[in-house]
């Protein structure tokens, strides 16, 4: 094959060849990089903009519910949080294995590494399912001082929502072994159709049956009238169809990474130790900030239900706001992977950089329509006026912190993408434990400053983890880490 441009190992099906191309990658030119990364990114943006936007209606419709009903979920996101950080940390550690030796051109032990890392996350995903119903629902709004009507609905929701943790899990490893390969599209449609599907059984679930007027017509519309369980029991059917068809096309769509169903599977424990290996910084990275989550949330708890429910507010509005950090961080991630695994540093470094510059212009935009729109934001999920109010005040402050935020996410995804996982633990460890935590509860405690401290807080966590991922980047020690 002759010298080709990054771009076109995209071209295809968003994979990193054709089908009748050589295996190993010949990577070029540095000037049509931002092609490859705008071909990467584009499908995982508008996938997270997509399940964002579902997540916003998700929030709207239990906040029509009550108050009380949205503090209960902002209980369980960041336990649920911490879950999916072991999760997906369990897919980061297959996924880089699989982009190093895609490309190397070793297509057949990439295979092999996710046949391992489909029953990994069935043996996993099932234990952790059995954890969140049997543990962590009902101990959960015990450890956070939830208020009675507060915990009862919290624990309904975690023991509904976890025991589909294994199709999670399933949904983790398999998203990302297909983006690591380049297909970045294929989990793009599944969890579009898993979108709809949630939003659809939420409608019929969570309200009453009730009389609808449309288009000047009455319609009969039937309903199970089940609340908050009505939204965990929705949520937890479309993440199984998700779980279970995302499984499938590894073994039916037509890639050099599709695997052969009548293949035995020749156990090899040295694959799952390598996966480990770079899975566990990334759980306790994730476990980490997660924890620090915990324990904020829980200081927030102490200001009452409000606070509360406005900060599980204005946390999704943001959500829309860095929501593309994260689809450049799944390019970034994949892009240097396969340029280090096929020997090509400089065209890592580069990809990374553009990567970078890219995730913080946007994220600047979004922070001015953030800011702009902060009222509109939060009022679209509660009809409780405090909490709109306090929830629109957090936005505006948060603004702040989008550019450091970009660079934080996006600078996550080129260390993994490199094997450097150690790092963004140690990054993650000092910014949170350091920073956040500590800083949360002196504004808190010794100034009063109410729900303010914690968003304060935030912004010197994530200006003080984008300043040591910048200087960690320039020193271009993450590429040396990766292992086969």
């Amino acid at each position: 094959m002759g010298q080709n441009s990054l771009y076109n190992y995209f071209s295809t099906n968003g994979l990193f060849w054709r089908e009748e191309m050589e295996s190993k990658a010949s990577i070029t030119t540095e000037n049509t990089t931002w092609k490859a990364i705008l071909k990467l990114a584009l499908p995982a943006v508008i996938e997270q903009f997509l399940q964002t936007v579902v997540n916003y209606v998700d929030t709207a419709m239990v906040g029509s519910i009550g108050v009380h009903a949205s503090a209960a979920i902002g209980l369980t996101t960041p336990v649920i949080f911490m879950v999916f950080g072991v999760m997906y940390s369990m897919g980061i550690g297959f996924s880089v294995l699989v982009s190093h030796n895609i490309g190397s051109g070793n297509l057949e032990h990439a295979k092999n590494i996710i046949r391992h890392g489909l029953i990994t996350a069935l043996v996993a995903g099932g234990l952790i399912s059995l954890f969140a119903v049997l543990v962590l629902a009902p101990k959960l709004p015990l450890w956070m001082g939830a208020a009675n009507d507060v915990g009862s609905s919290a624990t309904i929701y975690m023991r509904i929502f976890g025991s589909a943790y294994i199709f999670n899990m399933l949904t983790m490893v398999s998203s990302a072994i297909l983006r690591a390969s380049g297909d970045t599209k294929t989990p793009l449609i599944y969890n579009t159709i898993t979108n709809v599907i949630n939003v659809v059984f939420n409608f019929f679930l969570i309200y009453p049956s009730r009389n609808l007027n449309i288009l000047g017509l009455t319609v009969f519309m039937p309903g199970a009238g089940l609340g908050i369980a009505g939204a965990a029991i929705a949520t937890a059917i479309s993440i199984a169809f998700t779980g279970i068809s995302l499984t499938i096309v590894l073994f039916i769509k037509r890639s050099p990474i599709r695997l052969d169903k009548s293949s035995k599977i020749v156990p090899d424990i040295s694959i799952v130790r390598s996966a480990f290996k770079l899975s566990l910084p990334v759980f306790f990275e994730r476990v980490t900030i997660s924890a620090g989550q915990v324990v904020t949330t829980a200081l927030i708890t102490s200001l009452g239900t409000i606070s509360l429910a406005a900060h599980q507010i204005a946390g999704t509005g943001e959500s829309l706001c860095y929501m593309p950090a994260s689809g450049f961080a799944m390019a970034a991630a994949s892009l240097t992977g396969r340029c280090l695994g096929a020997g090509r540093e400089d065209l890592a470094f580069s990809s990374g950089r553009l990567a970078l510059r890219m995730a913080v212009l946007t994220l600047i935009f979004n922070s001015f329509l953030m800011y702009t729109f902060s009222y509109n934001i939060t009022d679209f999920f509660s009809n409780d006026e405090s909490a709109i109010e306090l929830g629109a005040k957090m936005l505006r402050v948060e603004v702040l912190a989008e550019p450091f935020l970009a660079i934080g996410i996006v600078s996550g995804g080129i260390f993994q993408g490199g094997g450097d996982v150690k790092r963004t633990l140690m990054i993650s460890i000092i910014g949170v434990w350091a920073v956040r935590v500590p800083s949360s509860y002196i504004m808190l405690k010794f100034f009063d400053m109410g729900l303010l401290s914690v968003w304060y807080a935030m912004i010197l966590d994530w200006f003080t983890r984008a300043l040591l991922s910048l200087w960690r980047f320039y020193s271009k020690k993450w590429m040396h880490h990766l292992s086969s």
